[in-house]
């Protein structure tokens, strides 16, 4: 297991969400960046399988009643970070 990979094990959900956040905001302002036409096009470039076990590790969250609602985790990020 990488370092990255341990790191990422150890992180909430709403902390993936937010580098999730970080990262789009970057790749907006990105000149070179590559774009997708559909969700589609994007799923056949992705060739990393860890978004698979994330998908899974996201359902065994969601089985396990780890979750809390979209209100809550906004409240969260709004007060986490002053919005």
């Amino acid at each position: 297991m990488t370092k990255e990979e341990a790191s990422l094990k150890k992180k909430t959900n709403l902390e993936i969400t937010i580098d999730a956040l970080r990262e789009v905001e970057q790749l907006k302002n990105t000149p070179n960046k590559k774009s997708y036409s559909s969700f589609a096009e994007l799923l056949k470039d992705i060739e990393d399988e860890d978004i698979y076990e994330e998908l899974e590790r996201s359902e065994e969250d969601i089985a396990a009643g780890r979750t809390i609602s979209g209100n809550e985790a906004l409240k969260e990020l709004r007060e986490k970070y002053g919005l």
